[in-house]
């Protein structure tokens, strides 16, 4: 079991005594990073995390960087569903053709994951996409189904990877790089503490930190809500991975 922080603008306090048991990596020096993902940054990543298991908890920064999740599911060897929960669909067409971006990865997953049964997209901006050809290994739930209870029964024959943009939760609970829903931080959490009770879990990532280029002010402020959040999920996923552990 492999719990990693992926550190690409100094966004994480390595010292914070909830991430001890974490292996920190520095992606700093990784150029062709942000937003989109150059093919060197890509084998360069690769090469990075390749010694490191797909199972446990994974941080990856900000939304900029969600591609990782489709380096770390390319380790998984059997077929499986992938739940996702962001405010955005990552399925866009990407504005340079050929190239791994944050807003395409997701689409890329579903064209050419040979393992990939579903994806369980769940966010509030989830109603329209893009064809991609592959809709009937997709599953959309909104934020209004969240609130009605409106969530499908999953086949528990296939274990899980969890993927989680926090910009899907409210201001009150992350700030991050982009525009955001407004989930309550417990319903999140009510909605993971189902899937992990029951399903085989691969693994799990989350992003959805601050921009770093904010003014002074404004970046202390976010990196304060965001810290407080990171601590309450990590405290929650620890709990429950001591009786149903992050790991097929």
């Amino acid at each position: 079991m492999s719990n990693l922080i992926l550190d690409f603008n100094n966004t994480y306090n390595k010292n914070d005594p909830y991430f001890k048991d974490f292996t920190y990596l520095d992606m700093h020096d990784i150029d062709g990073t942000d937003l989109f993902c150059s093919r060197l940054a890509e084998r360069r990543i690769k090469d990075r995390i390749y010694k490191y298991s797909i199972n446990g908890i994974h941080f990856i920064d900000n939304g900029n960087y969600h591609y990782m999740t489709r380096f770390f599911i390319q380790k998984i060897p059997e077929p499986f569903d992938l739940i996702v929960f962001d405010h955005h669909t990552d399925m866009q067409a990407s504005t340079i053709p050929g190239l791994l971006s944050c807003g395409n990865w997701l689409k890329l997953v579903l064209l050419d994951h040979p393992f990939l049964h579903k994806v369980i997209l769940i966010g509030p901006e989830h109603k329209a996409f893009t064809k991609i050809g592959h809709e009937d290994r997709l599953i959309s739930i909104s934020y209004e189904d969240i609130k009605a209870s409106r969530l499908p029964e999953y086949n528990e024959y296939y274990p899980i990877y969890i993927s989680i943009d926090k910009d899907i939760l409210s201001e009150a609970y992350a700030i991050t790089n982009w525009n955001q829903g407004d989930l309550p931080l417990n319903t999140l959490m009510a909605m993971l503490k189902k899937l992990i009770l029951h399903h085989k879990v691969f693994g799990l990532d989350l992003c959805g930190a601050a921009d770093p280029t904010l003014e002074l002010p404004d970046l202390l402020k976010a990196e304060e809500v965001n810290e407080e959040t990171d601590d309450i999920l990590l405290h929650f996923l620890k709990k429950m991975s001591e009786k149903h552990p992050l790991n097929v």
